[in-house]
Order: C-alpha cells, then sequence, then structure tokens
C-alpha cells in the first residue's frame, strides 16, 4: 500500500479559563499533494468541526459565516498564507483559535493535518496527525482522535507562559529541552529565519541520538530520554525543492541549525531501521523541532 505525504501538524498551548467557552475556525481543507476528492475534503472539515464542537469547553463557529468572511476578504488557503493574515480572519470571525486543515489521499489511504493558532498570542504550539483510511467513518473516528489529543494537552497548559510551554526535559547531558511537537515543514532557510537559535544544532541532534532509546512506533519513532521522559517524532516525509512531498508515514527528515558549505545543510534522517544524520540541499523541505536551553 502507498504511502501518503503530508505536512505536519502543528499546535499551540491554549490560554483562558477552563470553563470559558473557546470559540474554534476551523478553515476548508487545502489539498497539499496527491488526491483529495471533493467529498473527502467534505467530510474531514466537517468531522473536525464535530470533533471539535462535541469537545469540552470549545466551539466551532458556524461555517456559512466563516466561509462568507474568507470569500468577501479573498482569503486564499495556499502555502502563501502568512501566520499574520490567518490571526486576522480569526479576528474578524470572532475567534479564539482557527483551525487550517490540510489532506493527501491516495488510493484507499488519508493524511489529515490540522495547524491551529491562537489569536490573541499569534503563537503556534506543538503538532500531531492522522494517517488513515479514507472512508466515512475512519475520517470521523480520525478526527476525533486528533481533537482529542490536541485540544486535552492544550487545556493543560492553560495561564502557563506561551516561551516554556510544551518543552519537555529528557535529561540530556547538555540540558536542551526538546519540543514536544514539530512546528512544521520549511526549507533551510525558511526554517533558520523563521525560528533562529531555537532550531537545534547539528550537534544537539547528535546528542538526542546517542543519548536517548529510540522506538519505531509505525509512523515515526519514540524518543526515551535518560530520565523516562519522551517525545515522538513523526514520519513526515520530505519536500523537494519543486514543491513535491514524499515518504510520509515511512521516513522523517529534521533540518539542523547547522550548514554543510554554501549550498546544503545538516540535518536528521530516519527510516523504520536506521536513525542518521545526512546534508542536502537547502532549498528542500524538511521537518522543524525546536530546543530550549
Amino acid at each position: 500500500m502507498k504511502k501518503v505525504a503530508l505536512v505536519l501538524i502543528s499546535l499551540l498551548c491554549l490560554a483562558g479559563g477552563a470553563m470559558a467557552q473557546q470559540k474554534v475556525a476551523v478553515l476548508d481543507v487545502k489539498v497539499s499533494g496527491g488526491n483529495v476528492t471533493p467529498m473527502n475534503k467534505m467530510l474531514v472539515r466537517a468531522a473536525m468541526e464535530n470533533a471539535v464542537a462535541n469537545t469540552d469547553g470549545y466551539i466551532a463557529i458556524n461555517r456559512t459565516a466563516l466561509d462568507r468572511i474568507m470569500e468577501e476578504h479573498n482569503f486564499q488557503r495556499s502555502g502563501n498564507v502568512s501566520d499574520e493574515e490567518i490571526q486576522k480572519l480569526g479576528q474578524m470571525a470572532g475567534a479564539n483559535y482557527v483551525l487550517a486543515l490540510e489532506a493527501m489521499e491516495e488510493g484507499n489511504q488519508i493524511a489529515v493535518t490540522a495547524n491551529v493558532l491562537n489569536i490573541e498570542t499569534g503563537v503556534y504550539g506543538g503538532s500531531d496527525f492522522e494517517l488513515l483510511t479514507a472512508t466515512n467513518d475512519e475520517i470521523k473516528e480520525g478526527c476525533k482522535r486528533l481533537a482529542s489529543r490536541l485540544f486535552k494537552a492544550s487545556s493543560a497548559k492553560v495561564n502557563k507562559p506561551a516561551t516554556p510551554t510544551g518543552f519537555v526535559d529528557l535529561g540530556l547531558t547538555s540540558g536542551i529541552k526538546w519540543k514536544k511537537y514539530n512546528s512544521g515543514m520549511y526549507s533551510y532557510d525558511e526554517a533558520v529565519s523563521k525560528f533562529g537559535n531555537s532550531l537545534p544544532s547539528q550537534e544537539q541532534w547528535e546528542e538526542l541520538k546517542a543519548e536517548c532509546q529510540w522506538t519505531w512506533t509505525g509512523s515515526g519513532y519514540k524518543v526515551t530520554g535518560p530520565n523516562g521522559n519522551s517525545i515522538d517524532l513523526p514520519a513526515a516525509g520530505y519536500r523537494n525543492c519543486n514543491g513535491s512531498t514524499y515518504y510520509v508515514g515511512s521516513y522523517g527528515r529534521y533540518w539542523s541549525s547547522t550548514p554543510n558549505g554554501s549550498g546544503e545543510a545538516w540535518y536528521l534522517y530516519f527510516n523504520s531501521s536506521s536513525v542518521d544524520m545526512g546534508s542536502n540541499d537547502r532549498c528542500g523541505g524538511g521537518s522543524v523541532r525546536l530546543v530550549q536551553d
């Protein structure tokens, strides 16, 4: 069965009172590659709206009103839409958060990702994704699982400061803490420009590789530190310089901040049987996992 490609999911830390109803604007599904039928696009969005509505403390904003705002302001769901534009859309819709969906489909598999933006702070947090069978019931169940993991994880972070939230102390020698979730997929230059010193160096990836236990989960690795804490690194594939994404679910590529000459940079890569460092063109897309001293 062929694997499908996807862009990793990214989630923010939610803020606000536990009893308040937080409004979530669920955008239309962006097709990030492969074939996604109009029916499955509709099912993914409806399933996620329903999953949000059935999560304690959250409600989904009326779809018709949101789509009308998007149409009136010529808002396009593409890879070029900035965080600031999405934040502005959420403000116009009266939302606390915007959840932007992406999907890729091939054969009978569909990969669904969600990017959730905190409208007040403009900050994204972690990441997660679902790779599932493209059937009505499985799409519904997959969106339920996503909403459950994302919003339960977020509610535990209420009223905590944004900078340290979501980082995990693995007990590494350096004391470096690793973010619990990915922050998206970027070219090397984009990643360095956007995240700066929060992008791990080649040396920090080498430390993570050497000091942790790596366990293949079927769609990525669970990385367990010396103190027993762990993070998950999804096999989000990679994007070539032309924008096509490959090997989602079976291969991972994570940028370091360390260049290799003028045209390449170092990254950590893995499949189900090996984890190693490599170097490639900076224009290609790789996943980003941040660190904090």
